[in-house]
């Protein structure tokens, strides 16, 4: 025999999973925004290119024997994005792109640099300026619940100098490959929140032309250029995520 009681269980039942339908991540379109921190390692290289003696242009051999040491830069810094994608359902998941940009703040300063007959204590500066990818997405929705993995392309505005002013800084770009896991939970039908990790490798970024006093009598002036060997990003990040 059924009782009010019975019914009012099967009513809960059927409103539960009917509300696991209704949170479950969307196919379509979707736009967000994340807050990260990230710490990034390099080895820098200072190499000097020309140069002079006073005013007379440096010799080869005056050039060579600036003997700028390779030295460990780290960098810890925290990252504001905003993104947009679209996901795609294909046999049960749930595929697409998604393009980020942001602003990163923070700057390394690890490396002391040696020439000649003198040790020069001015570090090598390196901070971002601003972050963008374009990425592959691919997961599994699990109710409410998106697991996903990315592969994505980057471009990062960087600047390279040292602590002197007498050594201007750079500004310019790097390239990288980033693969990153994360998950999303939908708190709403149209509204997720998001934790992701991510790995991002560079492709050697370098600057060029950084002009620099060495000091001495007659004063040394070279033009040197940097580059950034083996740098790499570990990042978390989190966010909101709206499906359309």
């Amino acid at each position: 025999m059924i009782n009010k009681k019975s019914l009012l269980l099967a009513a809960t039942a059927l409103t539960a999973v009917a509300s696991n339908e209704a949170l479950a991540i969307k196919a379509g379109p979707f736009v967000g925004a994340t807050i990260g921190f990230g710490r990034t390692s390099a080895k820098s290289q200072t190499t000097a290119v020309s140069g002079s003696v006073g005013t007379v242009a440096a010799t080869p051999d005056q050039i060579n024997g600036q003997a700028f040491t390779k030295a460990n830069l780290t960098q810890n810094h925290f990252t504001a994005d905003i993104l947009a994608g679209y996901l795609q359902e294909m046999s049960g998941f749930l595929v697409g792109g998604e393009l980020t940009v942001g602003l990163a703040t923070g700057k390394a300063k690890k490396a002391i640099r040696a020439f000649g007959t003198f040790i020069d204590t001015d570090d090598v500066t390196m901070k971002k300026r601003w972050t963008g990818s374009l990425n592959a997405v691919a997961g599994k929705a699990m109710g409410s619940i998106f697991a996903f993995a990315k592969l994505g392309l980057g471009l990062d505005g960087l600047e390279t100098g040292h602590t002197d002013p007498l050594f201007p800084k750079k500004k310019h770009t790097a390239l990288s490959v980033i693969p990153a896991v994360g998950a999303e939970y939908a708190v709403t039908p149209n509204i997720g929140v998001r934790a992701e990790a991510s790995m991002q490798f560079y492709m050697s970024p370098k600057a060029k032309n950084l002009v620099q006093n060495n000091g001495g009598t007659p004063a040394v002036i070279t033009n040197t250029s940097v580059k950034h060997n083996k740098m790499s990003t570990v990042a978390l990040k989190g966010g909101v995520v709206y499906h359309v």
